[in-house]
């Protein structure tokens, strides 16, 4: 998703449609925290917890 918005974007300030490249890249930013967050979230559910005891 964070592609896909990237590559609009960048089209959009291409063709001189600079609004609506702002409004996409403010997304991308948006989408690409999304994507950093869902990474973090897999990586503590299937890693590991390094705190734990094991027996």
């Amino acid at each position: 998703m964070t592609a896909g918005v990237l590559t609009a974007g960048l089209i959009s300030f291409r063709r001189g449609n600079s609004q609506l490249g702002q409004i996409l890249m403010r997304a991308r930013v948006a989408v690409q925290g999304a994507t950093v967050a869902l990474m973090v979230g897999t990586a503590f559910y299937y890693g590991e917890n390094p705190w734990k005891k094991s027996s």
